[in-house]
C-alpha cells in the first residue's frame, strides 16, 4: 500500500476510531476510507478503515491503512493491541508479524517482527518491505535499495517499495537512476505519486507538462497539486495557480506551500508581485531566521513594496529583539490588505504579550475565522478575548473550536480550562469528561480527575485518582485520592503522568 499524505497532518487529533462510529456523520459507513482520504475527511475515513480491516482480515492493503490512521492520529497502542491479538490468534502467519512491525512504537521491536514474519516466509515481500523503511529512516542507503528491490521483485505492484526505492535514490543523489526508477514504477502503479513527482522534478524542463498529467491520476493528492500550482506561477499562469492551490487546500488547509502559492496568485493578479518575486519568497522562506534572512526580504520589500507576503516574511526574520522593526512590518502587511490573516494572526500573538488585549482579541478572532482548520490559533483567539474581559465571547469562541476538533486534546482541555477560570467547574468536568469517552489517553484520565475534583465529584476522582496510579506508579496519586476520601481538602495538581 502506498501511505496517504494526508495522514502525516493527523497526529495532532487524537481519535479512537472504535468510538467513533456513533460520534460522526453516515459518510463512514457510506463511503469507503480510500475515498474519504481523497476528501480530506480523516476522523470518517479512520470509522471506514477500521470497518474494512475487520470485514476483510487477510486484505493487507485495508490492514494497512487502518494502522497507518491509527499511528497518524497518535493511537498507536490501539493498533498494537490489535495487532497483538492477531499474532496470538495466528502466530504462524507472517500476516500478522508483518503488521506487527508496522504498528510498533520503536525501531528495534518493528525488526524483530518483520524478521519474524521473514522466518515464516521468505517471500514475504511486504516484510522486505518493511526492513527497507527501517534501513532508510537510518540513512542505510545501501540496504535499503536492497530490501525494497527484493520486495518488488517478489511484487512489483507494491506502490510503497517503489516510493521507497524513490526515496532512496534521492537520498543518494542519483537522480539519473531515480529517473529510470520513477518511469518502471508508474508501468505498474500509475496512480503512484511519488513517481510523478520525481520525474517532475528531475527533468525540470517537462515538469509543468508532468504534472499536468499526473493530476489525470492522482487529483486527489495534494503534494501533486501543490506542485503543479508552483510550476504554474512560475509559468506566468497565476489564475490557474490559484484553483490548483485550491484544490490542494480543500483537502489540507493547512498546507504552506499552497497556502503561499494561493496568495502569490493573488498578489501576482494584482500587480503587486511576479513570478520572480514569488522565486524570491520561496528562496528566502529557506533561509534561517537572522541577518542573511532579513536581507533576503529587505531585497524583496524593496522590489516589491505592495506585496504584504514580504512584510510578513521579514517581520518573521527579525530577531527577538527587534519586536518594533516586527510589529512595524505586520501593520505595514495589515495596511496593505486588512484581510491577510497571516498578518492578522502575528501581530495579534505580538499584541498579546505588549499588553493591547482588546486589539489582540478582535485580531486573532478575525484570523481564527479565517482559519477554521487551525486548532492552535482558535484556542489562542478563546484566550485572548477572556483576557480582554469579555468571558461570554470567549467561552462561546471556545466551545466553537473544540465542537470542530472534538478529538484534539490540547483544544479540548484548553476550553476546559477556560471554563474553569470563567467559574463553570461543572461545565469544565463534563467537557473533559466527553473527552475521555473518545480518546483513550493518560493525559485526558488525569485532567478528567482534577476536573472532577474541583467539581466536587470527590469519589470519582478519588477512584481516577487510585487507577493512575497502578497505571503510572505515582504513589502521589494514591495519597491523593486517600485525602479526597477522608475529606481533606487537597490542592488541585496537575501531576505529568
Amino acid at each position: 500500500m502506498n501511505r496517504h499524505p494526508l495522514v502525516a497532518r493527523t497526529r495532532r487529533l487524537g481519535l479512537a476510531a472504535a468510538l467513533l462510529a456513533g460520534l460522526l456523520p453516515g459518510t463512514a459507513r457510506a463511503q469507503d476510507a480510500l475515498t474519504l482520504l481523497h476528501q480530506g475527511k480523516i476522523a470518517d475515513a479512520l470509522v471506514a478503515a477500521e470497518r474494512e480491516a475487520g470485514l476483510r482480515p487477510d486484505d493487507m492493503d485495508a490492514q494497512e491503512r487502518w494502522i497507518d490512521l491509527l499511528l497518524g492520529v497518535g493511537l498507536p497502542g490501539i493498533a498494537q493491541r490489535a495487532c497483538a491479538e492477531r499474532i496470538a490468534a495466528h502466530p504462524d502467519q507472517a500476516d500478522s508479524f508483518y503488521l506487527a512491525g508496522r504498528a510498533a512504537s520503536d525501531v528495534g521491536t518493528s525488526r524483530q517482527h518483520y524478521e519474524r514474519a521473514l522466518f515464516l516466509d521468505p517471500n514475504h515481500a511486504r516484510s522486505w518491505m518493511g526492513l527497507g523503511a527501517l534501513d532508510r529512516a537510518v540513512g542505510a542507503w545501501g540496504d535499503a535499495a536492497g530490501a525494497y528491490q527484493h520486495a518488488l521483485q517478489l511484487n512489483p505492484d507494491l506502490g510503497e517499495a517503489w516510493g521507497g526505492l524513490l526515496a532512496v535514490f534521492s537520498g543518494t543523489g542519483d537522480s539519473a537512476g531515480g529517473l529510470k526508477v520513477a518511469r518502471a514504477a508508474l508501468t505498474r502503479v500509475p496512480d503512484l505519486a511519488e513517481a510523478w513527482l520525481a520525474i517532475a522534478t528531475w527533468t525540470p524542463n517537462e515538469g509543468l507538462k508532468v504534472l499536468d498529467e499526473a493530476v489525470t491520476h492522482v487529483p486527489w493528492d495534494t503534494r501533486v497539486q501543490t506542485a503543479r500550482a508552483i510550476a504554474l506561477v512560475r509559468a506566468n499562469r497565476a489564475s490557474e495557480a490559484a484553483a490548483a492551490a485550491d484544490k490542494a487546500l480543500a483537502v489540507d488547509p493547512g498546507n504552506r506551500d499552497a497556502r503561499l502559492v494561493k496568495m502569490a496568485a493573488r498578489a501576482i493578479v494584482g500587480g503587486s508581485l511576479n513570478a520572480k518575486g514569488f522565486d524570491a519568497i520561496a528562496a528566502a522562506r529557506t533561509v534561517a531566521p537572522g541577518p542573511a534572512a532579513v536581507a533576503a526580504w529587505d531585497a524583496i520589500v524593496a522590489s516589491w513594496p505592495r506585496c504584504p507576503l514580504g512584510y510578513e516574511g521579514r517581520a518573521h526574520a527579525r530577531p527577538a529583539t527587534d519586536s518594533a522593526g516586527a510589529r512595524s512590518d505586520l501593520e505595514t502587511a495589515l495596511r496593505i490588505d486588512p484581510n491577510d490573516d497571516e498578518a492578522l494572526a502575528g501581530l495579534g500573538l505580538m499584541l498579546v504579550t505588549s499588553g493591547d488585549k482588546a486589539r489582540a482579541a478582535s485580531l486573532l478572532s478575525r484570523a481564527a475565522t479565517a482559519r477554521p482548520y487551525d486548532a492552535t490559533l482558535g484556542l489562542g483567539a478563546a484566550r485572548a478575548v477572556f483576557e480582554s474581559g469579555d468571558k461570554v465571547g470567549a467561552l462561546r469562541l471556545g466551545a466553537m473550536v473544540s465542537a470542530a476538533h472534538p478529538f484534539d486534546l490540547v483544544t479540548v482541555l484548553g476550553f476546559a480550562e477556560l471554563q474553569q477560570r470563567g467559574g463553570d467547574v461543572e461545565a469544565a468536568y463534563q467537557t473533559v469528561l466527553e473527552l475521555a469517552g473518545r480518546v483513550p489517553d493518560l493525559r485526558v484520565q488525569l485532567a478528567l480527575a482534577s476536573a472532577a475534583q474541583q467539581a466536587g465529584h470527590t469519589r470519582q476522582a478519588a477512584d481516577l485518582y487510585d487507577s493512575l496510579a497502578a497505571r503510572t506508579g505515582r504513589a502521589e496519586l494514591s495519597a491523593l485520592a486517600r485525602r479526597l476520601r477522608a475529606g481533606l481538602v487537597a490542592p488541585q495538581p496537575q501531576p505529568d503522568p
